[in-house]
C-alpha cells in the first residue's frame, strides 16, 4: 500500500515500529522549529524571528550565524592572520 503523498516529504521524522501482531509501520511526525543557533559555541541567536519575511530571520551582520562574542574572535583571528 502506498502511502499519502503528503508523507513522502523529507521534512518529515519517520519512525519504524512493530505492531504486535508482526507488522512493521512506519509512524510520520513533523519535525519541531528549533531556534537558530551559534555555528561556533551553540548559543541561541538572540533577535531572530521565527515567522516573519526572510530579511527579520537573520541579523543584517556580516557573520548572521554566529553569536556576537563568537563573530568578534573570528574577526580578530583573521585580521591576525589565522585560518
Amino acid at each position: 500500500m502506498m502511502v499519502k503523498p503528503m508523507l513522502r516529504s523529507r521534512s518529515k521524522t519517520r519512525k519504524r515500529l512493530k505492531t504486535p501482531g508482526g507488522k512493521s509501520k512506519t509512524h510520520y511526525k513533523k519535525t519541531e522549529k528549533t531556534e537558530r543557533k551559534c555555528r561556533i559555541c551553540g548559543k541561541p541567536l538572540h533577535g531572530i524571528e521565527r515567522s516573519s519575511t526572510k530579511s527579520k530571520k537573520r541579523p543584517s551582520r556580516i557573520m548572521p550565524d554566529l553569536c556576537p562574542k563568537c563573530m568578534r574572535k573570528e574577526m580578530v583571528s583573521r585580521v591576525r592572520g589565522g585560518l
